[in-house]
């Protein structure tokens, strides 16, 4: 039993729902269903069925729960109180049965709540009439389809259809109120929105009412069988006049909808949208609102007249695409068959709508004798439809059993007089009665082409049109083929669309292959990757090639379907078996690149070259990028060029970019940059980013045309605004050098941050370089750290470096130098120069290794013969002073001036100090007598050590330090002070030990070594870091220790 207490009904007591169980089980049992079940539709329907029970139970007599109601409400049977609560279950029912809305808990439970009290209420006012409720069974509401779908009127049975047409009353809702368009017209007193305002002109007019919104109008079920092509929906309108009274048009009440065959929507409930004013419809489609969705359904409605916004010319296309009509039933006479003639006589019962337009009570159709015996045997109603072109009527049969049409038919009156036109002139004529589809579809090429008649392009595809109405196949192709190609008309995609959708429904391959091309294109219809596959699928279960390879294809991008390559594999080879070419190229890149399975450069080869050998364009360009990479062959730039070639012949604009960078960079030809100009904007005139980014790189560096920056940023822009992460990061380079633009780090930030979010390792790599340096943003070596990362997990060679100096130094982490060496090492084996020079650096300073200056020379060479300008240095170092090698002043300055030309001011210095040494020769400088005047007492001290003059490269270094930056810093002078103060006692503490050549060697290593790269290469704040560190260390160790 309910326990009413728990849904709020707390005025009500346990002896009445006894009651009302003993007297009403059936209403009991509905309100006890309604509040039990949890599945919320079925609870609103129970509720629904048994409020409209109650309603005809207290004397209403109205079509609708509505109208009831109302009624109820001003025979005084309702009070305000009980019309409200009577209202509000039957509002919130419909919402959630018929609108299919979500309800929300606790509208649902206020809505249960309402219908116990007015069952309580009815239960105990008319305790007298006590039965059953057995109009609202399960098993009725199949008649209410059956009514709605005229089945029952069309199969002779009055009785079943006025059963059905009393439950349909009672259980569909009408539309409110508000949402009538005659009670929006009502609002607005000011215009009538239908009449054309005297400032409007036809055009503005037309498209204001063709813009006006859509209403709700009532309750639809469509009708299982096709008919010619159209499904049709039986729609019995509500309508709500300005006194607020209901009505059910009659004279309306059947559409046909397009594009409607593939969706499993069957039988099924719809809520319809329409203009309508007067009972006349304004416009000829609808918003379906199906149970399983919403979905734009082009709608033909049965309406003659001319609409206010409508052309003779939109009139006369109108009914030009409206289908046949059903006009009625109709019963054979078998004895008025006149086997001479073939004319057979049927007794026409028309439907309301179109009386005025059949008014003969009889036809007479020509059939073949064995077609009139098997109608006659039938003894059946069978359905007639028509179609009106001006004064001519056109009539078809069909039958029901066998769903076919008898299309060869004779108006009423026909005596079977032969006519003398010839074919094509009787063809023209719809109502002529030898016509046939044969007949339309030949005529109609004759017209297309111009053969034996004037060529006319209209009147050729309106007999296309005419012949793909009736279920031609062929036409319906031809028809989408040329919409879609625009051979013969206007390219319209959307036309396209609608007869390769009619072509589809009859299960045709190529049809349903290009459905699911537009769903997938976005051509004609919205783009849909679900619905693209699911229409790919249909057509390669039946074994098309083209749908096969594009269901590959959604399952290799995850479109439409969850992305799996065994699967896009499985489809790919069903349509190579067939030789479809673009699935070969498709198996071949599979294994290229290890997809589904495992990668097999000569497996892909193989696939490859099938596919090439029917001239897949594709199949060109991978075999081409195969040679050119040494996948799975030798390496041969040759003969990738003649493959790329191949493939720009048929325009590919990838193969045309690849033929440009060959002759770009001289590979497998001679360099040339004028020719890669011409092939990079061949392939940029395509769109190709690429090619766009590589004529940015020509310009930027004036190859085969002069260097313009600004042209260069012009075509980086132009990849760029297609996310080419090159061409992203260049951008970024010229801000950050301030070529062509003002040098701007904070811009040139924003664009790395755009190319590294494409997965650009360079960029990530600048991003890292900007946080080190501190340029456009604060230094943080933390977050250099992580862009440098990212950027090496890609094998960016500049990235592994600048890992390694961070460890080197000590910047962001602990001082490391063998961590250093080791990303050293793996950028240096990229061949990155920089890498090569710090390896020689940490081989020079025996940091991390032990001090080799052999080796250190062997690397610092690598590195400058790639133009290294430190390592050119350095080299002149080590033969300035002897290290490693015979001291050689020659050698050196030979050195320093080559490192000079790559714009080096430290071995401009080094080479004029050099130069002067050898022209002015000066006498060794006795530490003790120079060292408070130099300053420099510790460094002093070690060069001394080296055998080393007082104006060597090293002591200028540091002075210079000194003199030209340390003391322009805030704490400059204190520091100079500091080491001033304790230098001198460290020096003489370590003179005094027998090993003090040993420590400052160590000195040299550790602390002024790394110093003077710091300075060599412009890092004064960590030579200022890394010399502070070395006083205060000396001053600990040395300074304070009594010996």
């Amino acid at each position: 039993m309910i326990n009413m207490y728990a849904i709020g009904c707390d005025k009500m007591t346990e002896s009445r729902f006894q009651f009302l169980q003993g007297n009403f089980p059936g209403l009991f049992a509905l309100c006890d269903e309604a509040g039990q079940t949890a599945d919320a539709h079925t609870a609103l329907l129970k509720a629904r069925m048994a409020l409209e029970h109650m309603a005809k139970d207290l004397g209403a007599t109205q079509r609708d729960l509505f109208s009831n109601i109302n009624e109820l409400n001003d025979l005084g049977i309702l009070d305000a109180k009980r019309s409200r609560l009577f209202h509000q279950v039957r509002r919130v029912s419909n919402l959630g049965v018929h609108e299919g809305n979500e309800i929300a808990a606790a509208d649902r439970k206020s809505c249960l709540d309402a219908l116990f009290e007015i069952t309580l209420w009815y239960a105990i006012s008319f305790k007298k009439r006590r039965y059953e409720l057995a109009a609202f069974e399960t098993s009725d509401m199949g008649l209410v389809k059956q009514y709605l779908s005229n089945e029952a009127s069309e199969d002779g049975n009055p009785a079943a259809a006025g059963a059905a047409q009393d439950i349909f009353s009672n259980s569909i809702d009408p539309l409110q109120i508000d949402g009538d368009f005659s009670r929006q017209m009502e609002k607005n007193q000011e215009t009538d929105e239908l009449t054309q305002d005297v400032f409007e002109t036809d055009e503005e007019y037309a498209r204001r009412i063709a813009a006006m919104p859509k209403v709700h109008l009532g309750y639809a079920i469509l009708d299982a069988r096709r008919q010619d092509g159209y499904t049709k929906i039986v729609f019995p309108l509500h309508h709500i006049d300005r006194n607020d009274r209901i009505h059910f048009s009659n004279n309306i009440r059947a559409f046909y909808a397009e594009n409607i065959t593939g969706h499993d929507v069957v039988d099924d409930e719809l809520v319809g949208g329409l203009r309508v004013f007067d009972k006349k419809v304004y416009c000829n489609y609808s918003t379906i609102a199906l149970k399983h969705g919403t979905e734009e359904i082009p709608m033909h409605p049965v309406c003659w007249e001319k609409f206010p916004y409508e052309t003779e010319r939109d009139l006369q296309d109108r009914m030009e695409k409206m289908p046949v009509l059903p006009l009625g039933l109709c019963m054979p006479d078998r004895n008025s068959y006149d086997i001479h003639t073939q004319l057979l006589t049927f007794a026409v019962k028309p439907f309301a709508y179109v009386k005025e337009k059949l008014t003969s009570p009889s036809i007479r159709l020509k059939l073949d004798r064995d077609v009139a015996r098997n109608i006659c045997a039938g003894n059946r109603p069978y359905r007639i439809f028509g179609l009106f072109e001006g004064d001519k009527k056109s009539f078809l049969l069909w039958d029901k059993e066998f769903g076919v049409f008898y299309d060869e038919l004779h108006a009423h009156g026909h005596k079977g007089k032969q006519t003398k036109e010839r074919p094509q002139e009787r063809s023209e004529k719809f109502a002529v009665p030898d016509e046939s589809v044969k007949e339309l579809l030949r005529l109609g090429e004759m017209y297309l082409e111009g053969q034996g008649v004037p060529k006319s392009i209209r009147k050729g595809l309106q007999l296309y049109k005419k012949a793909a109405a009736r279920g031609s196949l062929e036409a319906q192709l031809a028809l989408g083929e040329r919409y879609r190609q625009g051979i013969d008309a206007k390219k319209d995609e959307q036309e396209a669309f609608r007869w390769y959708w009619q072509a589809a429904g009859q299960g045709n391959a190529d049809a349903q292959f290009q459905i699911g091309y537009a769903y997938d294109h976005g051509q004609g219809v919205a783009q849909d990757n679900k619905k693209a596959a699911t229409w790919y699928w249909k057509a390669a279960e039946q074994g098309d090639a083209a749908a096969q390879n594009n269901i590959g294809c959604s399952y290799y991008y995850g479109r439409g379907v969850e992305r799996n390559y065994e699967e896009a594999m499985k489809w790919f080879q069903k349509a190579a078996r067939q030789g479809n070419a673009a699935s070969q190229t498709w198996i071949g890149y599979l294994y290229d690149n290890g997809r589904g399975v495992k990668q097999d450069y000569k497996e892909a080869m193989k696939w490859y070259q099938k596919a090439a050998a029917q001239g897949d364009t594709s199949a060109f360009y991978w075999l081409g990028l195969l040679y050119y990479w040494g996948r799975g062959v030798e390496q041969d730039y040759p003969k990738a060029m003649s493959w790329y070639r191949k493939a720009a012949d048929q325009g590919d604009a990838a193969a045309q970019n690849w033929i440009g960078y060959l002759y770009d960079q001289g590979q497998g030809v001679e360099r040339d940059y004028q020719e890669a100009m011409k092939w990079y904007q061949k392939a940029a005139a395509q769109g190709n980013t690429a090619a766009q980014n590589n004529i940015g790189n020509l310009y930027y560096w004036g190859q085969g045309v002069e260097q313009d920056y600004k042209e260069a940023m012009k075509w980086y822009r132009k990849a760029a605004a297609q996310d080419n992460g090159f061409a992203l990061e260049s951008i970024g380079n010229l801000y950050y050098n301030g070529r062509g633009v003002k040098q701007d780090y904070q811009e040139a930030m924003k664009w790395y941050q755009k190319a590294a979010a494409q997965g650009d390792a360079p960029a990530q790599q600048d991003i890292g370089y900007l946080y080190d340096q501190g340029l456009g943003v604060k230094q943080d070596y933390g977050e250099a750290m992580k862009w440098y990362q990212k950027a090496a997990a890609q094998g960016n060679a500049a990235a592994q470096n600048n890992i390694g100096y961070l460890y080197h130094y000590g910047h962001g982490v602990k001082k490391d130098c063998k961590e250093a060496m080791k990303w050293y090492q793996k950028a240096a084996k990229q061949g990155s120069d920089a890498a090569q020079n710090n390896i020689g650096n940490l081989f020079y300073d025996g940091q991390g290794v032990e001090q080799d200056y052999e080796e250190a020379m062997s690397w610092y060479v690598k590195a400058a013969e790639q133009g290294n300008a430190f390592a050119l240095n350095s080299i002149g170092n080590l033969y300035a002073n002897g290290l490693g090698v015979k001291q050689d002043d020659q050698e050196a300055m030979k050195w320093y001036q080559k490192a000079m030309e790559q714009g080096s001011d430290t071995a401009k210095e080094n080479l004029a100090r050099l130069q002067g040494k050898l022209s002015n020769p000066a006498a060794k400088t006795d530490v003790e007598t120079k060292k408070k005047s130099s300053g420099c007492f510790i460094t002093t001290a070690v060069c001394q050590s080296f055998d080393k003059p007082d104006d060597c490269y090293e002591l200028t270094m540091f002075r210079r330090f000194r003199d030209n930056w340390l003391t322009k810093q805030p704490d400059g002078e204190a520091l100079i002070a500091e080491y001033y103060a304790i230098a001198p006692a460290i020096v003489s503490r370590i003179d005094r030990l027998a090993h003090a050549a040993d420590i400052y060697r160590q000195i040299w290593r550790q602390y002024l070594s790394p110093c003077l790269r710091h300075l060599e290469q412009g890092e004064y704040k960590a030579c200022r870091v890394r010399y502070i560190a070395m006083v205060r260390t000396l001053k600990t160790k040395y300074y304070r220790n009594v010996y």
